[in-house]
């Protein structure tokens, strides 16, 4: 059995040294809040997973009201697909290994589909915009996970 100072001692050692003055309550462990860089990169991510939500809507019900065989279109679509190799090409910390192939290979992917969208039948487009919504949901899901992912 611990006498009443070896327990008082032992108390003392593990304490934490600053409290909160409003609460009382011990300071929150290092790991359990984001940094204002790790917050941000989530909340792009989350912005993925709504937008891709969106065009996966718009896929499914039909609702195509742009012109796809534009030249904006194929510069867009040849843009996200530059954009999506200069982030694979992009030098980065190692730990970062998959985040960086999950965003430029979902771009890459994604502006692959939409130059596929402005030459394909009509009736693919729909599908196609589905795919497209789905890619991005995937990015936003897979990012988000490797975001809160302990280092």
């Amino acid at each position: 059995m611990m006498s009443d100072e070896e327990r008082r001692a032992a108390d003392e050692n593990d304490a934490p040294l600053h409290y909160s003055p409003r609460t009382g309550e011990p300071p929150p462990s290092k790991g359990s809040i984001l940094s204002p860089a790790r917050l941000t990169q989530l909340v792009i991510e989350l912005i993925f997973l709504m937008l891709g939500t969106l065009v996966m809507w718009l896929g499914a019900s039909g609702h195509i009201y742009f012109d796809r065989r534009s030249i904006g279109w194929l510069a867009i679509s040849i843009g996200v697909m530059l954009w999506g190799l200069l982030a694979l090409a992009k030098p980065g910390q190692w730990w970062m290994k998959w985040q960086k192939w999950n965003r430029g290979g979902s771009l890459v992917v994604l502006g692959l589909l939409m130059v596929a969208i402005s030459r394909v039948p009509f009736l693919w487009v729909g599908k196609l915009l589905t795919v497209c919504g789905v890619v991005l949901i995937l990015r936003g899901i897979l990012g988000s996970v490797l975001i809160l992912k302990p280092r």
